[in-house]
């Protein structure tokens, strides 16, 4: 809906785990209580959108070897706001 989420709602929020972090040619993130697809998207620190797509199991593995070295943010929908990645 588009309205901000108070403290309590984001501690709510399931978690996800990212490995290997950093990394340089592969990316897993396992999702904690996954149900059906997953949205992610990734972010360069300047706020451009560098990937977006689904991730369909609770253990999934993403390509990020095109991403040049840099520091990027990750968000999956539904889950807690984000977490920072570092590709070497």
């Amino acid at each position: 809906n588009g309205s901000p989420l108070s403290a309590n709602q984001v501690s709510d929020l399931p978690k996800f785990s990212l490995y290997p972090n950093p990394t340089q040619q592969y990316l897993n993130i396992k999702a904690i209580a996954a149900k059906g697809k997953l949205t992610f998207t990734i972010y360069s620190l300047e706020g451009k959108l560098v990937r977006q797509g689904n991730v369909n199991s609770v253990s999934e593995k993403i390509d990020i070897e095109d991403l040049p070295a840099g520091h990027y943010v990750l968000q999956v929908e539904g889950y807690r706001p984000q977490s920072w990645i570092k590709v070497d």
